[in-house]
């Protein structure tokens, strides 16, 4: 994707959990998510001051949440967030290991531990969707983070 950069790793407390999580390195997009390509992820545009170049607007965290998860899948990748029970107001991040947790329970740091010890039992290399799949995990919680 264009206009990338690189976020260097490292530990944060999240508004939502008692302790501190570690996060990976990660890249994410330097300008905010304009109408264009909200448009082109969500096929509508809910911006009142309208024009492709502007900063998208008028957004729900949850509509927020359901942006990255469409972007993960456009780019052939699983969806971070679990929102089968958004109308409930209960929010579930899909881990790596097909098991969905409460965003306290998840631990980013974790899935690539979890991913380093499956390759040394297995004695392969990380599957490609596996480290495309952290990399959109970190990539779509910080773009969450930026976006709200």
């Amino acid at each position: 994707m264009a206009n990338m950069i690189f976020v260097e790793g490292g530990e944060y407390k999240p508004p939502f959990a008692d302790g501190k999580k570690e996060v990976l390195d990660l890249e994410v997009c330097k300008y905010p998510t304009t109408q264009k390509m909200w448009q082109e992820v969500m096929e509508y545009n809910p911006s009142q001051f309208k024009g492709d170049n502007k900063p998208v607007e008028m957004v729900s965290w949850w509509r927020a949440l359901e942006f990255c998860n469409k972007l993960s899948e456009k780019y052939g990748l699983q969806p971070t967030y679990d929102l089968s029970n958004s109308s409930n107001g209960i929010l579930m991040i899909n881990q790596l290991n097909g098991k969905a947790v409460y965003p306290d329970e998840a631990d980013f740091g974790k899935k690539q531990k979890d991913l380093d010890y499956q390759q040394k039992l297995s004695g392969n290399g990380l599957q490609e969707e596996d480290k495309k799949g952290l990399m959109m995990d970190h990539f779509t919680f910080f773009m969450l983070e930026v976006m709200i």
